[in-house]
């Protein structure tokens, strides 16, 4: 799946290309940058903790996490890196920082010590302080366009019904139907229309999110619809298509 959306991994020059790409566009620009920093910050403190921890499982924890951190770090070489791609990245440093943070609070009082435990309590708050704002954001600019969706699909579907597209599976949360994602060249996208019958086919109106397999094998879904509903996803205008049966 991975090397079917986001490119294989090859050994070339093109790897650094894509990894400065990446970091530039995905870790170091915004507010997720200042994550990438702290975590940057109790690392460093993290292997200096090695030599001077008492504890016998901090040197455990803290090769685990790192070690996962370092096998998502490939990654980063990936062409095309998604959302749910960097999710586990993102998760692996938050557990490096855990464990860190843990063992600096936890330590003894002492001059040195103190000066640890500030660094990292104030890391933290500054990242509870961006995680706050950013919920605050969304809150406010929350639109509901996903929940009026499947509330509108879940009044109009019946229960032996299909959906076809890779949005069906997000948009019929409240629907009994069998919802199957379809991408091109690589999943249900051999004559889709014959092969399922569905009752609706979502697709982005570029068709970018099947990778045109609609319109590679000559399908026209508005000519095959009754009709059509379009709305907006964040940057994204998926267009619902009642297939005429």
């Amino acid at each position: 799946m991975m090397a079917h959306q986001s490119g294989e991994l090859t050994l070339s020059n093109k790897i650094f290309e894509y990894i400065r790409f990446n970091l530039h566009y995905h870790f170091l620009k915004g507010l997720a940058q200042w994550f990438v920093y702290v975590f940057i910050v109790l690392a460093v403190f993290g292997f200096i903790l090695l030599k001077d921890s008492r504890s016998k499982c901090y040197p455990v924890w803290f090769i685990s996490s790192m070690t996962w951190f370092l096998l998502e770090l490939h990654k980063l070489t990936m062409v095309y890196l998604p959302t749910r791609y960097q999710v586990s990245l993102f998760v692996s440093m938050g557990l490096v920082m855990s464990v860190v943070a843990n063992e600096i609070l936890s330590m003894p009082a002492g001059r040195r010590k103190s000066v640890f435990k500030t660094v990292t309590l104030a890391g933290l708050l500054f990242l509870i302080s961006i995680n706050i704002y950013n919920y605050y954001d969304m809150h406010l600019n929350r639109t509901y366009v996903i929940r009026d969706t499947n509330e509108y699909l879940s009044k109009q579907l019946k229960k032996n019904d299909i959906v076809l597209g890779a949005w069906a599976p997000s948009l019929t949360w409240d629907s009994k139907v069998k919802a199957l994602p379809v991408w091109n060249n690589f999943l249900n996208y051999k004559d889709p229309i014959s092969a399922f019958k569905p009752k609706v086919v979502i697709a982005e109106t570029d068709e970018q999110d099947s990778e045109q397999a609609w319109k590679g094998q000559g399908i026209n879904l508005m000519e095959i619809s009754d009709s059509a509903r379009t709305v907006r996803i964040g940057q994204w205008d998926i267009k619902i298509y009642w297939i005429r049966q």
